[in-house]
């Protein structure tokens, strides 16, 4: 009888893996238990932080260091002190973004963001702005909590339309925003002009020509990154690689790669064999292959985000794998309109009703969803969450960029 019972209890008894059981207990944390945090998340935007905590799990938890008894953990010259290989004290701290220790996460799981839209003027490159905007902008001004995250970016104009006078626009904006709410909107505009100077300092361009360039360019970027003498922000962290975008070269390559299998017509199998192993002939499923695993090298390296815009006519990658699977999270965007006139409207009608839609396309508002193509390979986890978290609305202006969170006048 012992034993029936015994096999009763081990037939209630579930399993789960560790990441299901911290799902479970942030689901159960009521909404506003915790005040966000920009500097212990991801990408410093709430929205995006949370959506992306549907498709990957949490940061890692506070990690254990060994601390010298030397002084030289607090900045003097490393390894030169008569104690500098000793470590005899084990403390458990959080690591914020500009500790070096945090250069050397090595389990952390770094985000990539897609951002697409079936047609042009959807607000992809302004969210992208916004996202750098965050990035480069202090925590702190006067007092006033900004919400940035006092970093570097790298921003790959791929399209070749960055737009430096809008990204200063929308970091203005930002800036305002938060003053406004605290009531220091007198702050003198010297100031704050002098704080975006500062920050723009930090945004490093690059316009690549080619998907050859772009991948020359991702090589290069350490290198660019770690030479003290060529920027100004090694004292800041890298937060992100934004490119826009990542399909602007897709119908030369095309093209290219179609030249390249006509002139394969007639030869031998194996003489086109060895020429694609040796990297002779131009494969289009490689180049794009080796430009994912560039910037997994580079994430790897520097622990950073990713940021992708994308622009195509339906909800399937536009690119060949592996980019299909290379975002964690992959969102649309779309301008909301107003709604059409119905089929029987009349010119009286609609001209009566006309200046209600004006205002409301005047107000520039935008919406990203979740990209559902291949759902129906999510777990029920993901499904669960995406219940809670659908997506988000912003506005666009021209005193900047403002999430479904904040107002832009």
């Amino acid at each position: 009888m012992a034993s029936d019972f015994g096999k009763r209890v081990l037939g209630e008894v579930s399993e789960e893996s560790l990441d299901e059981l911290l799902h479970d207990l942030r689901s159960l944390r009521p909404p506003g238990a915790a005040a966000y945090n920009a500097s212990n998340c991801r990408l410093g935007i709430q929205e995006l932080d949370e959506l992306l905590q549907v498709f990957m799990p949490s940061p890692p938890a506070p990690v254990s260091v060994f601390r010298p008894e030397s002084p030289a953990y607090h900045g003097q010259d490393v390894g030169h002190g008569d104690d500098a290989g000793e470590r005899n004290e084990v403390e458990t701290e959080s690591r914020s973004p500009t500790d070096p220790i945090s250069a050397l996460r090595v389990d952390e799981v770094n985000p990539v963001v897609e951002v697409s839209s079936f047609s042009s003027g959807a607000g992809k490159t302004q969210l992208l702005y916004y996202l750098t905007a965050v990035a480069i902008l202090p925590a702190h001004y006067n007092g006033v909590q900004l919400g940035g995250r006092n970093a570097a970016i790298v921003f790959i104009d791929a399209d070749g339309r960055f737009d430096a006078d809008r990204l200063h626009a929308v970091a203005k904006g930002i800036i305002q925003r938060k003053l406004d709410a605290h009531l220091r909107s007198e702050t003198a505009e010297s100031g704050v002009e002098s704080l975006l100077l500062s920050a723009l300092h930090h945004v490093h361009v690059f316009r690549p020509q080619s998907s050859l360039s772009l991948l020359a360019t991702l090589k290069y970027l350490d290198a660019y990154l770690l030479d003290l003498n060529c920027h100004f922000s090694s004292s800041r962290p890298l937060h992100a690689i934004l490119l826009d975008s990542a399909n602007a070269f897709f119908w030369q390559d095309k093209l290219r790669d179609e030249v390249a299998r006509i002139e394969e017509i007639g030869r031998s199998s194996a003489e086109i064999e060895r020429e694609r192993e040796q990297n002779r002939s131009f494969q289009l499923g490689v180049l794009y292959a080796a430009l994912v695993e560039e910037l997994r090298r580079l994430q790897r390296r520097f622990g950073l985000g990713a940021g992708i815009r994308f622009q195509g006519p339906s909800l399937r990658p536009p690119l060949p794998a592996p980019w299909g699977i290379f975002p964690h999270l992959r969102l649309i965007v779309q301008r909301d309109g107003a709604r059409p006139f119905p089929p029987k409207t009349t010119v009286q009608t609609a001209s009566r009703n006309a200046p209600t839609c004006y205002e409301m396309v005047a107000k520039g508002r935008f919406s990203a969803c979740i990209n559902v193509w291949g759902s129906e390979g999510w777990s029920s986890k993901v499904v669960e969450g995406l219940q809670r978290r659908k997506g988000f609305s912003f506005h666009v202006d021209r005193s900047g960029v403002g999430l479904s969170t904040e107002q832009v006048d």
